[in-house]
């Protein structure tokens, strides 16, 4: 599977993550609630609120409208979904990001290198 492939195909696997694990435990309107937060941080590439090692449930509850007590017991079941996205959006995504930019950089002084030269 290419990277792209896997870019694209992560927030699917996410979905399929609550639906199989959370959708069990919290009301619809919560659930979808969370996976529009979920689906933020992958598009952003953001990590998680973290607080130490552990997440941050009273930031995040606080982010997708959820109470943090409900989010906290839930702890075992949504950890491995946080630690997902954290090792998804980390510092190798971080690393693509600035060689994209990198590239595009370069590309742009070699158009203006070439127009100037015409």
């Amino acid at each position: 599977m290419t990277k792209s492939a896997r870019r694209a195909s992560f927030p699917r696997m996410i979905d399929q993550f609550l639906r199989q694990r959370v959708a069990e435990t919290l009301p619809p309107r919560e659930l979808e609630r969370l996976r529009v937060y979920l689906h933020s941080l992958i598009a952003d590439r953001q990590s998680p609120p973290k607080c130490g090692s552990r997440p941050d449930w009273s930031e995040i509850g606080q982010e997708c409208g959820i109470p943090h007590e409900t989010l906290e017991r839930m702890n075992g079941v949504l950890a491995p979904a946080i630690d997902a996205i954290t090792r998804f959006v980390g510092p190798q995504a971080e690393k693509r990001k600035q060689s994209r930019w990198r590239g595009k950089e370069r590309n742009h002084k070699t158009r203006l290198l070439i127009s100037a030269e015409s």
